[in-house]
């Protein structure tokens, strides 16, 4: 194994970077990680359609998120990372794919998550936080692609964070975003309530 991966696994189905069970990461993030409600559409996976999505593990996601709903996700928030790229930032999932990915089975479009920052997380998995950069963000947007290519529906495109939020400010960020969604839809409602008079 090459010196730069000696503290993290590949996972063995996928061969992307699976830290789940690596002690340096769960340490980074009970030591660095933020506690932060996720919108869904703000998250960039990094697993294709083809990765780790098993009949038995879908299965198994499933059936906790009908039996269990949204504690579930309480218990075992999804874990980000932000990652600059280009002249904005993306919120790159690190563990929890399948749990974001399933969510709205049970009506949840805000999922409970944890982020750090890129130079934390490199840090933990002792590799070089701009190289680890261009790692996540290749693999964010070969999934991205392979989904798109996969379906003939609606595109699935993550919305970017602004370019130098960090992880202690997203909380903050994704609650004036929330204000600022809800503003914008009263006008639509009372537009709308008007019309059926």
């Amino acid at each position: 194994m090459p010196k730069e991966l000696d503290s993290i696994r590949l996972h063995p189905e996928t061969g992307l970077i699976s830290p789940v069970r690596d002690k340096r990461t769960q340490e980074c993030y009970v030591l660095y990680g933020v506690d932060v409600n996720i919108p869904r559409n703000y998250l960039w996976g990094r697993q294709t359609p083809n990765q780790g999505y098993s009949r038995s593990s879908e299965y198994r996601i499933k059936s906790l998120l009908h039996s269990m709903g949204s504690e579930f996700l309480k218990k075992k928030p999804i874990q980000t990372v932000i990652v600059p790229a280009s002249n904005e930032a993306i919120l790159v999932v690190i563990d929890g794919h399948k749990r974001a990915r399933y969510s709205p089975l049970i009506g949840v479009s805000i999922v409970p998550g944890i982020a750090v920052d890129i130079n934390q997380l490199a840090q933990a998995w002792n590799k070089d936080s701009k190289e680890l950069e261009v790692t996540l963000k290749e693999e964010a947007l070969f999934a991205v692609s392979r989904f798109n290519d996969r379906t003939s529906r609606k595109k699935f495109n993550p919305l970017s964070l602004p370019l130098g939020l960090r992880a202690i400010e997203l909380p903050e960020y994704f609650r004036q975003v929330s204000q600022t969604r809800e503003t914008e839809m009263l006008p639509n409602l009372a537009y709308q309530l008007h019309r059926r008079r």
